[in-house]
């Protein structure tokens, strides 16, 4: 019997193997095969000699450090990302608490369908959207000029990093609850219920256990979060702000950067340089923020 259990059990593990191999074969062909072209960043790189161009070992670093544009990226791109992940944090807790009190299957069905259908929406039709809106004569502009108040959106920077966190929010919103809701599905109910006949009410309930449950995956999105703090959307970027050179000043990052850098024929290993550096800067948050909360929580830590 035994015999049998542990060979049923293997073929189960063989299976799940199985699965697996497309997924490491896609993480092998693009995350580490491409891992070889870090050595243009120590290069002066030729399109002649490809990876045996001209050593000069840290002289691309010291290009980059010494532009005053690539901090100002870097400071964007956090604040950015920061603001991504908290209002996104907050957001998808709060709808997955509101989606988990209602019972009605049909009803949480189609809000669940409601609120991922942005996700399916291209960055190119949000792009135009927002101009819509937002243009000098787009319907929000229009609307607040009839009640006195004039804006000019596309012309004034300090708007753009709230209408940008809007709009992540609002895309995103949706598969960000889903993960907070499939951990509140897997909760005990007996919890609630005990909890329930001791008199607690629903809020009670949402504060003491739901949030209590939420928290491992708090601490994991942010984790994740930290360790693309200084890497953005580049589709997101060109299709809301695109080459208004006037709102680079709050929402310029460094993924648009290179691509204007590439567009006027920069040096490509100066940009390899910098796409590297955000890689380094984005483990050590990383390997930061899994400190801190080993101190604070040990039990939520990742490793």
């Amino acid at each position: 019997m035994m015999k049998k259990k542990s060979l049923l059990r293997k073929k189960e593990d063989r299976a799940k193997l199985t699965l697996c191999i497309l997924p490491l074969i896609k993480i092998f062909l693009f995350s580490y095969c491409p891992m070889i072209g870090i050595v243009i960043a120590f290069e002066r790189f030729k399109p002649s000699t490809l990876f045996f161009s001209k050593w000069v070992w840290f002289d691309n670093f010291q290009v980059i450090f010494k532009n005053k544009d690539f901090f100002q990226l870097i400071t964007n791109a956090i604040i950015l990302n920061g603001l991504y992940a908290i209002f996104g944090a907050v957001v998808g807790i709060v709808l997955a608490l509101c989606l988990y009190e209602f019972k009605n299957r049909f009803f949480v069905g189609f809000t669940q369908a409601l609120l991922l259908m942005p996700l399916f929406v291209s960055w190119p039709l949000i792009g135009l959207f927002a101009r819509s809106l937002l243009d000098v004569n787009g319907l929000i502009t229009v609307g607040l000029s009839n009640i006195g108040i004039n804006v000019d959106f596309y012309s004034d920077a300090k708007y753009w990093r709230t209408i940008m966190t809007c709009v992540h929010v609002w895309r995103n919103g949706g598969i960000t609850m889903m993960g907070y809701y499939a951990v509140l599905l897997n909760t005990d109910k007996e919890i609630y219920e005990a909890a329930t006949i001791d008199g607690a009410g629903r809020f009670v309930c949402m504060r003491v256990i739901s949030l209590a449950n939420l928290t491992p995956m708090l601490f994991l999105s942010l984790f994740m979060a930290c360790g693309s703090i200084i890497r953005s959307d580049f589709s997101m970027n060109f299709y809301l702000v695109g080459g208004r050179s006037v709102l680079y000043e709050k929402v310029d990052v460094i993924e648009s950067y290179m691509y204007r850098a590439l567009m006027n024929a920069s040096t490509f290993g100066n940009l390899v340089a910098m796409d590297f550096t955000q890689g380094i800067i984005g483990l050590v948050m990383s390997l930061t923020i899994n400190l801190i909360v080993k101190k604070i929580a040990p039990e939520q830590a990742i490793f």
